[in-house]
């Protein structure tokens, strides 16, 4: 009888953990099955630094994403699921080692459709931890071999410059033309041709790759293979280690591209009103200032129809204490000081005396007290003078040690600042050592033309105005047919006392004129990191079917200047066009800022022409 007993809860136990398996798999299916979304791949650490540094551009870019273990994307089946999942992204150091039949599952997955992202080092080591020998199932697919350990052992990996194929390829990937050179490598703020980490890759196949990146050998860089409906992208360099060390560029572009212009997913737009956004920060360090501005404002570089912003040091002194060189908002400077205001917002510029503050920083000699105490003084003589305090920040001579300084950030309420780190991209919730410095506190990267970023430094490197003229049109042409934000920083005297009088006013006429138009906007660094935090914790959903897209977005301050961009197509079908402004591959639909949630429906043209021929019948 025991026997029987146990052989019956055996039974019930193996039936209630059948169902369990089930259940699971049927509500991942369908959640997979109606939910527009990117998977992010990880096969061991969830909690992985490099996986928030993926996160955290993925919400900043308004994507719709989920990550997802290894071990479960394999369960489902791929070849039926690239309409809800658009594209999938494996990132760097997470997937090293890959469960096996994930090669497999790729390559079911992109020949039905989908798109997938491999970056860096995917399936590079087996289970045991230890670099794989030979060429995996993926390298042969992709057609290239990233399992060189054997022949190249301490050479596998190395550092190396990118170039693009081609200034095709720069548009393609976003890159701002200040950053890359006359031979299309990618070069930074006062360094040059930047170095890479890159792996030592050989080519098995180059049937149907299109190589857009490669090194100064000729090893490929970014790679993409369309294979049957679907298409590979991989990458050799890891995205997501540079945007944890302050280098955010490659993993923001890279992203973009690949997600809106080959998976066309649908996303928020990370600019106000789905348009180009430039903010203006002009430094004010010291009493030679008190002429120039006046200057500017009389010359016309200081308009009223651009909203630019004035970050001031506001101590009497600049090198040493009592030299009496600084701009002293408390006296001469403070006329000025309300001169400026008609032109955009005041923020601080640091710590009450402009160089001998940053010289002590960088030489140890204050501490985070005595810092913290120095940009208080600074606030209160700003506030004293424009009746609000400073909520922008901009390190002098950039010397910001991040840790510290973001704490001080926090206690004295700044929303934003200027920085030197993640040159030429986007505003951005920057990461340092692998850590996001603050969800609130946004950081806005300096746009830079070369290995320049103002005016006195291009005249330092002997930019002819021809020379800055062309970057200065093609940054504000970057802005506008990217939709994409960006910092532009100098100094008023800079224009005054050197070679580009005639460029700036050039530049300036040109974003007016863009202005008027209605292309381009011009906001200031207050407004921006607002809008940024807003967008990354806005919550959208995206559902289809058969009959369109369904799109749900909420946020619970409010959805004003955030668009929708909808994909043309749904596999197959076209989604039906509207009064909706638009490009190649999008829709764009502004939502209603009075609203905290939209619930709109994007239906299929098909769909529409079934029902009237259904109407004319009936």
């Amino acid at each position: 009888m025991k026997h029987v007993s146990f052989i019956v809860l055996l039974i019930g136990v193996l039936g209630y953990l059948g169902y369990e398996v089930y259940y699971h798999q049927y509500n991942l299916e369908e959640s997979i099955n109606n939910e527009i979304k990117v998977l992010l791949i990880y096969n061991r650490d969830k909690n992985s630094d490099i996986l928030k540094a993926y996160e955290s551009v993925l919400e900043e870019e308004g994507v719709p994403f989920e990550i997802m273990s290894n071990s479960t994307l394999i369960k489902i089946p791929p070849d039926t699921i690239s309409m809800n999942i658009p594209a999938i992204i494996f990132p760097d150091s997470v997937n090293q080692y890959i469960k096996n039949s994930t090669d497999y599952w790729i390559e079911k997955y992109v020949k039905s459709g989908g798109k997938v992202a491999l970056i860096y080092d995917v399936d590079t080591r087996g289970k045991d931890g230890k670099y794989k020998l030979s060429p995996t199932y993926l390298d042969r697919v992709l057609g290239l071999n990233f399992s060189v350990y054997q022949e190249e052992r301490d050479q596998s990996y190395q550092y190396g410059n990118i170039y693009f194929k081609d200034q095709e390829a720069v548009n393609y990937f976003e890159m701002p033309t200040g950053k890359i050179d006359e031979n299309f490598a990618i070069v930074g703020y006062q360094y040059g041709k930047l170095l890479y980490p890159l792996a030592s890759v050989r080519v098995i196949n180059d049937e149907g790759q299109k190589v857009y990146a490669t090194d100064e050998k000729k090893r490929s860089v970014i790679v993409q293979k369309d294979i049957e409906k679907g298409s590979l992208l991989y990458v050799n360099t890891p995205l997501g280690a540079l945007k944890g060390k302050s280098d955010d560029l490659l993993l923001r572009s890279i992203l973009k591209t690949f997600l809106f212009k080959i998976a066309h997913v649908p996303h928020l737009i990370s600019s106000p009103n789905a348009k180009g956004t430039l903010v203006i920060n002009w430094h004010i360090d010291s009493s030679i200032e008190h002429a120039s501005i006046k200057w500017n404002i009389e010359n016309n570089y200081f308009r009223k129809d651009i909203n630019q912003t004035f970050h001031i040091t506001s101590g009497p002194d600049v090198y040493i204490p009592q030299d009496g060189l600084g701009f002293d908002v408390l006296g001469e400077g403070r006329g000025l000081v309300e001169q400026l205001m008609e032109y955009g917002s005041i923020g601080s510029h640091g710590g009450w005396i402009h160089n001998w503050f940053a010289k002590n920083i960088k030489e140890k000699n204050l501490t985070t007290e005595e810092i913290k105490s120095y940009i208080q003084n600074n606030n209160e003589a700003l506030e004293a003078v424009t009746g609000y305090k400073p909520i922008e920040y901009s390190a002098p001579v950039g010397v910001f040690p991040p840790l510290s300084s973001i704490k001080i950030m926090k206690e004295l309420g700044f929303k934003s600042y200027y920085y030197v780190g993640d040159s030429g991209s986007a505003p951005n919730r920057t990461f340092y050592n692998g850590k996001m410095l603050s969800d609130t506190i946004i950081a806005f990267p300096v746009m830079t033309f070369g290995i320049n970023a103002s005016l006195k430094e291009a005249h330092d490197s002997h930019l002819s105005e021809e020379k800055m003229k062309k970057y200065y049109r093609e940054f504000a042409d970057y802005l506008v047919a990217n939709r994409s934000v960006r910092l532009f920083y100098s100094h008023p005297h800079d224009i005054r006392d050197y070679q580009y009088q005639d460029a700036v006013k050039d530049f300036l006429d040109y974003i007016s004129t863009l202005v008027e138009e209605g292309k381009l906007q011009t906001r200031t660094m207050t407004n921006i990191s607002h809008f940024i935090v807003r967008l990354a914790n806005t919550k959208k959903r995206f559902t289809v079917d058969a009959e369109g897209i369904y799109a749900e977005v909420t946020n619970d301050i409010s959805l004003d200047e955030i668009v929708l961009a909808i994909p043309k197509n749904v596999g197959q079908e076209k989604i039906k066009k509207d009064d909706y402004l638009e490009d190649e591959n999008y829709y764009y639909i502004p939502l209603n800022g009075n609203d905290n949630r939209a619930l709109i429906n994007f239906p299929v043209e098909s769909l529409l022409k079934n029902r009237k021929q259904d109407i004319r019948k009936g």
